[in-house]
């Protein structure tokens, strides 16, 4: 299961670009624009990156615990290892690999969180 997503629906340029608020979550009329035009231009990725902006989509916090609930199957396949349970240490990887792979696909389609503020430069 390898349907590893090695890079962003959108960069943060292209949703800038698109929408200059795309913080405060573009209205169903504007993301209906937006997607018709980037699947015009043969973007489906990013089409389906700006329909799933919304409040009840993804979030950064939905992929942060997929991670978390990921590396505890591999911690869980370390000891399962240690006891010679090889099966059900595959199996605990396996899960831990969907869920990796999942929590990649769905942080492809977020818009990229907000850059730090690096503090002024005080001389």
């Amino acid at each position: 299961m390898n349907n590893r997503i090695e890079k962003p629906a959108l960069t943060r340029e292209e949703w800038q670009e698109r929408h200059p608020e795309w913080g405060t979550r573009p209205t169903a009329e504007i993301r209906s624009d937006l997607a018709r035009k980037l699947l015009d231009a043969g973007n489906q990725h990013g089409a389906a990156a700006i329909l799933l902006c919304q409040p009840f989509g993804f979030t950064r916090e939905d992929v942060r615990q997929l991670r978390e609930r990921s590396a505890g199957c591999r911690e869980s396949a370390e000891d399962m290892r240690e006891r010679f349970w090889t099966d059900k240490a595959r199996g605990a990887e396996h899960i831990a690999e969907a869920l990796d792979d999942l929590a990649n696909r769905i942080e492809a389609l977020l818009p990229p969180p907000p850059q730090e503020q690096e503090p002024p430069d005080v001389r």
